[in-house]
C-alpha cells in the first residue's frame, strides 16, 4: 500500500497544538490551523510596507515552518530542551531535520531541493525572512491565546511572556502591542462581572432602549442652553462658512445633539455612534427630517471606524460613566477632532451631596443598582481625566437635577463645597497644541497596566495602534476559518484553515515545479481561503455553486475590516488573479480547490466561466512520489 502526499500533509489536521492541550483547552487548534494563521500574518505584515522583505520567501517559509510535525508531533519548549547530544544523541535541530527529510522523499526534484533550502534557512535563521517567521509564529500564537481567553480560558499568562521576542521588529511588535492592548481590556472587563454586563449586554438590549426612551426629557433643557451660550461666547467657532461636522458619541436618541439638530440644522452635519441598534433606529426616526447620520452599531469603548481629524465638535453625553476605560474614549475623541476642535462632555456628579449621603448611610450597593454606572466622577476627577487625554478645559458648568438650572464652576476651585451642588457636570475643552502636549509631562496609563508615560507618547501610541487594531479585528473575523469545516455537516472534515494550509503547501510545490511565481500562488490560495471562510456556513454542496461575483463580495466584506490602503492592495491582487482574470497561479488555486470538491462528488460550477485546461496540473500531481506503509 502506498501513501499519497495529500494524505501525509493532511495528517497535520489531526495533530493538536500540545501547549493548548496542556492548559486544559479541550478542542485546541491543530498544527495546520496554526500554519494557516502564520501564513496569513506573513501576508499582512509584508503588505504593511516592509520593503526589505522578500514576500515569496516569507510566505514559503511560513507554509513549511512546522511541517516536520507530521512525524515529530508538536513538542513544547520543555521537551525541546531535552535534545542535547549527551542525553538524546542529537540536538533538536538535527532531530527536526531528520524527520523533515522523510517529507522530502514525497516531493518532486525541484521542489525537494527548494523546500530543503527553505527549511535550513528557517531553522538556522539565515535570512531576514527566516527571523521574521520565528516572530510571526509568536504573534500568531498570541492572537490564538486571545481567542481562547475571549471564551473564558484562563492560565495562559505564560504564553504572553513571549511578547519580548518580537521587540526588535517594529511592524510585528506593533501588531503584538495592539493584541496585548485588546487583551488588557478583555481582562479588566471579564474580571468584574458587572462591567461585562454593562459593556457587552445591558446597553445593547431593547430593555435598555425602552428605559432610555421613557427617561428622556425630550425637551430643551438648561444643558442645551449652556451649549448654545458657550458657542455664542466663543464667537467665530461655528461661523467658519463651511459645514460644521459634529460627532455624537453614544448618541442614544440624539438628545445631546439637540442644539445642533434644532438650531444649527442648516450649518451642522451630525453623525451618531452607539452600541444599541434599537436606540439608533429610534434616533433615525426621530430626526428623519434633519441631517443626522447614524453609523452602524459599534463598541464605543474601542477604536472607532472613523478617520482622524474629521470633526469640529465631539459630544460625549452621559457615556463615560458606563465604559471600562473612559480615557480611551477621550483619546479617540482627540484623534477624530480637527485642530481647534471642541470637546463637550456631560457626566453625572457621583459626589453630589445627596449621593454622598447615600454612601455614608451604607447604601453603596443601592446606589450602584439605581444608576448602573461602572465609573464615578467628581468635577475635579473628570477635569483631570480630560486633561490627561490631551485637552485643555475652557469652561465647566454645574447642572441641577432635571437640568432646569445651571451655574458656572470655578475650574480652580473644584474641591470646594459648591461643586457638590451639581447633579451633572458639563465640560467644554479644546485640543492642546503640540507644545502644551509636550509640556504636560507624565500621565498614568489609562488601562491601569504598564508604566506612566508622557502624554505625547500616549497620543502617538494610540494613533499608531489604530491601524494595527483594525488588522487584529480582521484576524479575529478570519479565525472562524479555524472553527468552520469544509463540509459543515461532517465534523471529521478539515476546517477551512486546515484545508487552506494544505492547498498552500501544494501550490508552493506546483509553482516551483512549473516555474510559476510561488508568492502569488500562495497568495491566491489564501485569498481563496477568505472566500471559503466567509461562505462556509453554507454546505459545501451549495458553496460550490456560488458565482464569482458573490465570492468577490465575500472577500470584499472581510477585507473591509482592514485599513483602507491594505484592503485596496489585497483586493487588487484578488481581482487581477482570481476574479477579472485568472493567472497561472490563480489557476493552481482553483484547480486545488476543485479537487477537494470532487472528493465529495460535488459539482464545482463557478470555475466554468474560466477557459483553461487542468491537464498539466493533474499530470503533475499524479507524478508526485508515494511511499510504502512499512517505510513510515
Amino acid at each position: 500500500m502506498t501513501i499519497p502526499l495529500d494524505d501525509v500533509v493532511a495528517s497535520l489536521s489531526k495533530q493538536p497544538r500540545t501547549g493548548w492541550l496542556i492548559k486544559g483547552i479541550e478542542h485546541p487548534e491543530m498544527v495546520s490551523d496554526h500554519i494557516f494563521g502564520t501564513s496569513l500574518f506573513s501576508y499582512l505584515i509584508k503588505e504593511l510596507g516592509n520593503s526589505k522583505t522578500d514576500l515569496a520567501n516569507l510566505l514559503s517559509i511560513s507554509v513549511i515552518h512546522d511541517v516536520q510535525e507530521i512525524f515529530t508531533g508538536d513538542l513544547t519548549p520543555r521537551l525541546k530542551s531535552y535534545f542535547t547530544i549527551p542525553l538524546i544523541g542529537m540536538t533538536y535541530k538535527e532531530f527536526e531535520e531528520t524527520y523533515f527529510n522523510k517529507l522530502l522523499d514525497y516531493l518532486p526534484d525541484k521542489s525537494k531541493k527548494h523546500i530543503s533550502e527553505l527549511f535550513i534557512e528557517f531553522s538556522e535563521e539565515k535570512s531576514l525572512q527566516a527571523k521574521m517567521v520565528h516572530k510571526i509564529d509568536i504573534a500568531e500564537m498570541l492572537a490564538q491565546a486571545y481567542e481562547y481567553e475571549k471564551t473564558g480560558h484562563r492560565r495562559l499568562d505564560e504564553f504572553w511572556s513571549w511578547t519580548v521576542f518580537c521587540k526588535n521588529n517594529k511592524t510585528i511588535n506593533t501588531l503584538v502591542e495592539a493584541i496585548v492592548r485588546r487583551r488588557y481590556f478583555l481582562q479588566a472587563v471579564l474580571s468584574i462581572s458587572y462591567q461585562r454586563f454593562e459593556s457587552s449586554c445591558h446597553h445593547q438590549g431593547i430593555e435598555f432602549a425602552d428605559k432610555l426612551k421613557a427617561k428622556d426629557y425630550n425637551r430643551w433643557t438648561k444643558r442645551d442652553s449652556s451649549i448654545e451660550d458657550f458657542f455664542k461666547e466663543k464667537d467665530g467657532v461655528l461661523n467658519s462658512g463651511s459645514t460644521i461636522n459634529v460627532l455624537d458619541v453614544g448618541c442614544g436618541l440624539g438628545s445631546f445633539s439637540r442644539f445642533f439638530l434644532e438650531k444649527m440644522k442648516d450649518e451642522a452635519k451630525v453623525d451618531g455612534i452607539d452600541i444599541n441598534p434599537f436606540l439608533l433606529e429610534e434616533a433615525q426616526r426621530k430626526w428623519s427630517d434633519i441631517n443626522f447620520n447614524i453609523f452602524p452599531p459599534c463598541d464605543i469603548g474601542w477604536y472607532w471606524d472613523i478617520s482622524s481629524e474629521e470633526y469640529n465638535v465631539v459630544l460625549i453625553g452621559e457615556v463615560l460613566e458606563h465604559v471600562f476605560n473612559p480615557r480611551f474614549v477621550l483619546m479617540e475623541s482627540f484623534r477624530v477632532l480637527k485642530t481647534n476642535g471642541i470637546l463637550i462632555v456631560s457626566v453625572p456628579n457621583s459626589f453630589h451631596k445627596d449621593k454622598i449621603d447615600r454612601i455614608i448611610n451604607q447604601q453603596r450597593i443601592e446606589l450602584r443598582s439605581r444608576e448602573q454606572h461602572i465609573r464615578y466622577f467628581s468635577p475635579h476627577s473628570i477635569k483631570e481625566e480630560v486633561e490627561r487625554a490631551g485637552f485643555k478645559i475652557i469652561k465647566m458648568i454645574g447642572l441641577e437635577q432635571g437640568w432646569e438650572n445651571s451655574f458656572i464652576l470655578d475650574i480652580n476651585d473644584l474641591l470646594s463645597d459648591k461643586p457638590k451642588n451639581a447633579w451633572t457636570i458639563l465640560l467644554f475643552a479644546a485640543k492642546m497644541e503640540a507644545q502644551e502636549i509636550k509640556d504636560a509631562g507624565l500621565v498614568p496609563a489609562p488601562d491601569r497596566i504598564g508604566e506612566d508615560k508622557s502624554l505625547s507618547e500616549f497620543i502617538s501610541e494610540h494613533n499608531t495602534l489604530i491601524s494595527y487594531s483594525k488588522i487584529h479585528t480582521f484576524i479575529e473575523a478570519v479565525y472562524k476559518a479555524k472553527l468552520l469545516r469544509f463540509n459543515i455537516q461532517d465534523l471529521n472534515s478539515e476546517t477551512i484553515a486546515q484545508q487552506t494550509f494544505r492547498l498552500s503547501f501544494f501550490a508552493l510545490i506546483m509553482a516551483v515545479e512549473l516555474g510559476y511565481d510561488s508568492e502569488l500562488a500562495i497568495k491566491c490560495v489564501l485569498l481563496q481561503g477568505l472566500e471559503e471562510t466567509h461562505l462556509s456556513e453554507f454546505t459545501h454542496t451549495i458553496r460550490a455553486q456560488i458565482n464569482l461575483d458573490t465570492r468577490r463580495e465575500a472577500v470584499k466584506d472581510l477585507l473591509s475590516l482592514l485599513p483602507s490602503n491594505l484592503k485596496d492592495i489585497i483586493l487588487m491582487t484578488y481581482d487581477k488573479n482570481l476574479y477579472k482574470e485568472l493567472s497561472n497561479e490563480g489557476a493552481i488555486a482553483r484547480f486545488l480547490l476543485q479537487r477537494d470538491f470532487l472528493k465529495y462528488n460535488v459539482d464545482f460550477n463557478f470555475i466554468n466561466s474560466y477557459s483553461y485546461s487542468f491537464d498539466k496540473f493533474n499530470s503533475l500531481i499524479k507524478s508526485f512520489p508515494k511511499r510504502h506503509n512499512h517505510e513510515n
